[in-house]
């Protein structure tokens, strides 16, 4: 996906657009696709939280309810952080 993605709020009120919303669409996106990438290195690879079209395990990543939001950002942040752990450990890194 080539093109230029907002991960801030650029609106004058407290409130994010759709624009914020595509943007964090594309972030799990790039999230989903090294997932995938790390699972073809090693089989036993797995995430705790799932990460699908718009939901990391079972929360939805668009800002609509910001207790939800909360949960799917929490979620996301654990799977970032065992990708890395798993890159750290095989020497990706």
């Amino acid at each position: 996906m080539k093109g230029i993605s907002e991960l801030y709020n650029s609106e004058k009120y407290f409130g994010f657009g759709n624009r914020f919303n595509e943007s964090m669409n594309r972030f799990l996106t790039c999230c989903l696709e090294l997932q995938k990438h790390i699972k073809s290195l090693d089989q036993t690879f797995f995430l705790e939280y799932k990460i699908e079209k718009e939901k990391v395990g079972k929360k939805k990543i668009k800002f609509q309810n910001s207790d939800e939001w909360n949960q799917a950002l929490t979620y996301l942040l654990i799977d970032i952080n065992t990708m890395l752990e798993w890159s750290r450990l095989n020497n990706y890194i």
